[in-house]
């Protein structure tokens, strides 16, 4: 019993070890072992009336070798508690390979857009940009979806390209 006890404990103080790591421990990449992602709580949609579309990369493109996602929102800027994530998985196994969270979205001028890019089917779009670092790795499918600090899972933004 005793050696149960101690055994408990130990697993409780790793996980708890590895859940402080690294992002908030929200972060898996394609090179390293999937880390926890948010418990699932009240799935996420973009805020009312606020259009979302990604126009970079281009849905189904493949070669993607930049770590940038550009999307359009109108008729404003998401709040600063929304964050783009992908879900990761090689191309080759069809493996999940894990969910990497990217960085704060900045709002960019059009000129900033990659190309080539999507046109939004909507009037007077804003761009924001998520870097995701050099977390894409050849032969990866990403999919793209959009989550804030309240809420997980995401919405699907519809969206997925090809390293």
């Amino acid at each position: 019993m005793k050696n149960f006890i101690i055994a408990a404990f130990a697993a409780i103080v790793l996980g708890a070890a590895i859940a402080s790591c690294g992002n908030n421990g929200n972060v898996a990449t394609s090179t390293a072992t999937p880390t926890p992602v948010p418990t699932p709580s009240t799935p996420c949609t973009p805020p009312p009336n606020v259009q979302v579309q990604v126009v970079y990369p281009e849905p189904d493109s493949q070669g993607v070798s930049t770590g940038t996602i550009v999307i359009a929102v109108a008729p404003s800027p998401l709040p600063t508690n929304y964050k783009l994530y992908v879900t990761v998985a090689d191309t080759l196994s069809d493996t999940a390979l894990g969910t990497t969270f990217g960085q704060q979205l900045q709002v960019i001028p059009f000129s900033s857009v990659p190309q080539p890019s999507l046109n939004p089917p909507f009037a007077l779009p804003i761009y924001e940009s998520s870097y995701f670092g050099g977390i894409f790795g050849a032969g990866d499918t990403f999919s793209v979806y959009l989550a804030n600090t309240n809420c997980y899972p995401g919405t699907n933004l519809n969206s997925s390209f090809k390293t």
